[in-house]
């Protein structure tokens, strides 16, 4: 597999030592990735069908598409996490077939996913070298990996103590802390999907300033995003050299950042399924699907509408129409009729579905199969 050299100047301008790199022998670019024909269904769902993709050593790209557009899934397979129904990735024009995230890793290939879980017992420090710790004589170096930590934070969050315990961290320090923990990875290829999500405006600024120096000394960085342009994801637009959106499990477009605007992706990006997107529709009773009435808060959806609700206590609201927390002071109706939701298994009966907050946490049970 033909490499290149990797220039130590974007590491020694944020502080980190040569040493380093020299320790895990980094010094080879990925000169292209290629993703070919792929294709991936869980059971009876087509999620990918035939997709071409590709990266190139130093590239960034914004890989863009609405939430279930396949995006996700895609960069999954990229990162070893999945693996494809159908298709070829090569790399240098070698194919190779990853079965883990170890895989992809050994290969220059490194994921940073929006829904992290990391290891809560561990140090900041240990959770960015695990699997890549500093020895000597099989002695662990942890000052220098400390060290190490505590340069890069330092360029992007100061606040974070190295040595603090992760399980104390907030949910956006520890997404920061895995981002830390790409840069340090040495990778040719960093897929960042959806990592960057509810960062503050100042982190994101400087993350993006470590990610154009990284650029320019060869490492590739695939943005994945589904609301690219209305938050602080935007800044990406100006440094990503190309933009490729997804729609319904399939490449929609390809655009070079000369042909690109925010108002042009925002188009592309919308599908056409026929849903409308209502402003605030009028109220007819024939169309209503859902209707709340309570003291505290009411609202309706009509068939066909999809209705955003913003503010605090949205679980509590929407909890109990699907059977779980306690009950509303007020009434629910399910086209037209007042039902009372008791667990659950009668909101599945009723045909309403809740995809709770933290996913993680609440939305599956992690020690069954799908079975």
């Amino acid at each position: 597999m033909p490499r290149r050299r990797l220039s130590v100047k974007w590491y020694e301008s944020y502080g980190i030592s040569h040493s380093f790199f020299l320790h895990y022998n980094i010094g080879g670019i990925i000169v292209k990735i290629k993703m070919k024909g792929i294709y991936k269904s869980f059971g009876a769902d087509n999620v990918l069908t035939n997709v071409d993709f590709s990266v190139s050593e130093g590239e960034t790209v914004a890989l863009l598409g609405e939430s279930g557009a396949g995006k996700s899934t895609l960069m999954s397979i990229l990162g070893g996490a999945e693996s494809a129904d159908k298709g070829e990735i090569t790399i240098d024009g070698a194919p190779l077939r990853f079965r883990s995230p170890a895989d992809a890793i050994k290969a220059g290939i490194f994921a940073v996913y929006h829904d992290l879980d990391p290891v809560s017992d561990l140090k900041v420090y240990e959770y960015i070298f695990l699997g890549r710790e500093i020895s000597t004589y099989g002695i662990l170096r942890n000052r220098s990996m400390k060290t190490e930590t505590a340069c890069v934070l330092g360029k992007i969050a100061p606040e974070i103590d190295p040595g603090a315990l992760l399980s104390g961290l907030s949910k956006v320090d520890r997404r920061i802390v895995g981002i830390c923990r790409a840069f340090l990875s040495g990778a040719s290829v960093i897929i960042l999907d959806e990592a960057m999500k509810s960062l503050a405006e100042e982190p994101v600024q400087r993350i993006l300033k470590m990610f154009l120096s990284m650029g320019c000394n060869g490492t590739a960085v695939v943005f994945v995003s589904n609301n690219f342009v209305s938050n602080n994801m935007k800044d990406p637009l100006n440094i990503c050299s190309r933009f490729v959106i997804m729609r319904d499990g399939t490449v929609a477009g390809e655009y070079a950042r000369e042909h690109v605007n925010a108002d042009m992706i925002r188009r592309r990006l919308r599908s056409d399924s026929g849903i409308s997107y209502s402003k605030g529709s009028r109220f007819v009773s024939r169309y209503c699907v859902l209707k709340v009435s309570s003291s505290d808060c009411s609202f309706y959806v009509n068939r066909g509408e999809v209705l955003g609700i913003t503010g605090s206590g949205l679980s509590e609201l929407f909890m109990p129409a699907a059977g779980v927390g306690k009950p509303l002071s007020g009434k629910i109706y399910l086209h037209g009729k007042a039902i009372r939701v008791k667990d659950p298994a009668s909101a599945i009966k009723l045909g309403i579905a809740f995809a709770p907050r933290d996913r993680r946490k609440n939305g599956i049970f992690p020690d069954m199969n799908t079975m």
